[in-house]
């Protein structure tokens, strides 16, 4: 069996969970790639679609919210011949050639965007394909795809899929893919041990790979509390924030890290996750 995992650059989730079906698939016996897909097709319009959405989400997040409403308002026959939907045609004729070659058995959607140069490929490509929806609820954007199995995080988002008009038929609600090591739980003691810090109560304060939301103002309220734990914090790939933390006058104990590839650790040390 041979599966194509389609990603797209938008944060670091969306290569995280590729990467999990990645293992998961090579360590049972069979062969899979993974592809940055508007990589593949065209590296400086995906250096475009990763600023931008860095941009939109932690720079100007009220424009993104403002967006995504919108986007959830629409009717979807309005985007039937809608300007996304013709790039999304124009891109597919790249992406075409690489999959006739490789000749996949399954192909495997990470993001929307993916999932609907997908879409337009189902056109002329008969190979068996599923999203995976890596989020809590279904973006607006998964209804203007077309796909055969969309992997859910659980039941419960069966009635929204319904609303937007997702035959139920093709909910596969098995859950986030994660990496086999959040699997392993190590104790309190041995995980802190491997953190370097004290061995005490702990809030771990965990913001994504971008280092969404105000962290410097939880950690600060945290700080102020009238108990006694230390905490951890990731600020993922957003240098500015770690920059902040590490300037950060504290009472408690902090150990803040940029990017770490240890969270199944730090998450084992915790008491806490916020």
């Amino acid at each position: 069996m041979k599966v194509l995992i389609l990603s797209i650059t938008a944060g670091q989730g969306h290569h995280t969970t590729g990467k999990a079906i990645m293992d998961e698939v090579k360590a049972r016996g069979h062969e899979c790639e993974m592809i940055d897909t508007f990589k593949y097709i065209n590296p400086i319009l995906s250096e475009s679609v990763a600023k931008g959405y860095l941009m939109s989400t932690i720079m100007t997040p009220a424009v993104y919210g403002n967006l995504y409403r919108l986007a959830e308002k629409k009717d979807k026959n309005d985007s039937k011949y809608s300007i996304a939907k013709l790039t999304n045609s124009i891109l597919a004729l790249k992406l075409e050639s690489y999959i006739e070659k490789y000749a996949p058995d399954y192909i495997i959607c990470t993001h929307i965007f993916s999932a609907q140069v997908m879409t337009q490929l189902k056109k002329h490509i008969t190979t068996t394909s599923i999203g995976i929806i890596t989020d809590f609820t279904i973006h607006p954007f998964w209804e203007d795809t077309d796909l055969d199995y969309y992997v859910t995080a659980n039941e419960r988002l069966s009635l929204q899929a319904k609303k937007k008009e997702i035959p139920v038929s093709k909910l596969l609600p098995f859950g986030i893919p994660i990496n086999d090591k959040f699997t392993h739980v190590h104790a309190k003691d041995y995980a802190r041990k491997q953190l370097g810090i004290a061995d005490k109560n702990t809030i771990f304060v965990m913001s994504g790979s971008m280092g969404y939301g105000n962290v410097t103002k939880i950690i600060k309220q945290l700080d102020n509390m009238d108990l006694d734990f230390q905490i951890v914090s990731v600020c993922g790939n957003n240098k500015s924030l770690k920059r902040k933390i590490d300037k950060m006058v504290m009472k408690k104990s902090i150990k803040n890290y940029g990017y770490a590839d240890n969270v199944d650790i730090i998450m084992d040390a915790a008491d806490c996750i916020i």
